[in-house]
């Protein structure tokens, strides 16, 4: 095998690769019949129940690997993340899969191209490589929900103290409080107020109080705010008026969430400081050498 054919093959071999990658992460729109068909009754995932049967080859492998791996020791599933980003464990573990392989081949390749290129490079190097970066970017999806997780959780804080002035000014029209909380979750199509909306839509069905299923909601996304939401709406549905209640708690939460910001904030100004500091005593070096240079000959 020649050279040329040789850098060709490893072109090949690579562009494939990234082609997958690409493929696997770029957006997607479902045909019309399918999402047609998903909306059955028969096809909708409640919460609780298993998740759906993989039909591609990524589903497939995220589901093996859910099943095989989420177990072992060190391997963590952030349930209460991917549940509040609505993210399935299947694509969850498909994601960590696909990093994880991607980390294992790439020094591989790396080793291919020095082989063609005739690099004196010891071939037990390539192995350990791939299996320490595999291991590395195995973690990523983990980082990314994490991430994500935080933000969607101070977006839904906020949303909360909006939804408790809502609820509020229903009761404020003579409105039930399971009216109220109905309504107020209906006002804006945010998926903060529709994962609220889905939960009340649930409860009514199942027969159950919504401040109970907003406890149980608080728990399962780690939100304590909803938990707040629960216990004031609680005492509604015992019969007392919490009208000024449900007004004094938002801007407590407000009040919060504002001095949470603040001293975010502030790390965030103290924290660049140093590099500020530095950048002006590099400027002073340039300014300041060519002179003691001019002067030193």
């Amino acid at each position: 095998m020649t050279t040329l054919m040789a850098l060709t093959l490893c072109g090949l071999v690579v562009g494939l690769g990234l082609a997958l990658v690409v493929r696997e992460f770029w957006p997607s729109h479902a045909r019309a019949g399918d999402a047609i068909e998903n909306l059955a009754p028969r096809n909708l995932i409640f919460r609780g129940s298993e998740e759906a049967v993989p039909t591609s080859w990524s589903e497939k492998m995220g589901s093996w690997s859910s099943q095989h791996l989420s177990n072992l020791p060190g391997v963590t599933t952030p349930k209460a993340d991917l549940d509040l980003l609505g993210i399935s464990t299947t694509r969850f573990y498909t994601d960590k899969t696909l990093w994880a392989l991607i980390g294992l081949v790439f020094p591989g390749l790396l080793g291919l191209f020095s082989v063609v290129l005739d690099l004196p490079l010891p071939w037990p190097v390539f192995p350990l490589e791939g299996i320490v970066l595999a291991l590395l970017l195995w973690h990523v999806p983990n980082q990314r929900v994490r991430n994500r997780a935080r933000d969607a959780r101070r977006n839904f804080a906020f949303a909360t103290i909006s939804y408790l002035r809502l609820v509020a000014i229903q009761r404020l029209a003579s409105t039930g409080i399971v009216a109220s909380m109905e309504r107020a979750a209906s006002v804006s199509e945010a998926w903060m107020f529709l994962r609220i909306r889905e939960e009340l839509r649930l409860a009514r069905y199942a027969g159950l109080t919504p401040w109970a299923t907003l406890d149980d909601l608080s728990d399962r996304l780690k939100m304590p705010e909803l938990r707040e939401v629960a216990d004031i709406t609680r005492l509604a549905g015992d019969g007392a008026g919490v009208t000024g209640g449900l007004m004094a708690r938002a801007a407590s939460l407000r009040d919060r969430m504002l001095t949470v910001e603040q001293v975010a904030a502030a790390k965030a100004t103290t924290a660049m400081q140093i590099p500020t500091a530095a950048l002006i005593g590099v400027l002073l070096i340039l300014l300041i050498f060519p002179a003691a240079v001019s002067l030193a000959s």
